[in-house]
């Protein structure tokens, strides 16, 4: 019968085997724009590069170019990923009041998601998700009979609240959600009465 090792047998058999590394992090494209979505949330656009990127997701500081060509890439892409849900919400509505509502409420549990997502709006070259969805809204509410200007101005002011809800909500904590229902319906109401001013009576 074989004696079982040693200490000192064991100790240097541990030694002589390299410990075994965990496996990798998983990285994709989705999985690195959520990080620098979630690092702008927590300290600002400002805040945010390549380098200080790859920092929070714990690779080498050239990782992040192999998906990205530059911060101006990242930038336009974190909008559109972060808003597009948004657009699936529209293509589902039947009805146009459905589509705006649905749309309005989805931009702000996007932002409320990624509250950082308001500087990069603000920016608006970086905003590419952002016009997607305009243009969506106003060929709903230019079918409804309002020109393209009055849709672009009515789709401009219900952003700009929503936008502004964000911005409040960030500084005071604790808003009820009635009160963002209760700003969306008064703006909503005017535009019921402009789209059936449109309708023949």
């Amino acid at each position: 019968m074989t004696p079982p090792p040693s200490a000192s047998e064991t100790s240097e058999t541990s030694a002589a085997k390299p410990a075994r590394r965990g496996p990798k992090p998983m990285l994709n494209r989705a999985a690195v724009l959520e990080a620098a979505l979630d690092l702008v949330d927590a300290n600002g656009l400002a805040a945010l590069n390549l380098r200080a990127l790859a920092t929070r997701l714990g690779v080498s500081a050239m990782t992040p170019y192999s998906y990205f060509a530059d911060k101006a890439e990242l930038l336009g892409a974190m909008a559109g990923h972060a808003l597009a849900p948004l657009g699936d919400r529209t293509a589902v509505a039947s009805e146009w009041e459905e589509a705006i509502l649905g749309a309005m409420r989805g931009l702000h549990e996007a932002l409320q998601r990624h509250p950082g997502v308001v500087e990069l709006i603000i920016a608006e070259t970086h905003a590419q998700g952002l016009e997607v969805f305009r243009e969506q809204l106003i060929a709903i509410l230019r079918a409804e009979g309002l020109s393209r200007t009055r849709a672009a101005d009515v789709l401009r002011t219900l952003t700009s609240y929503i936008l502004g809800y964000t911005l409040m909500s960030r500084l005071r904590p604790g808003t009820s959600h009635d009160s963002f229902e209760d700003g969306l319906d008064m703006i909503m109401q005017s535009l019921r009465r402009d789209i059936a001013a449109q309708r023949p009576s």
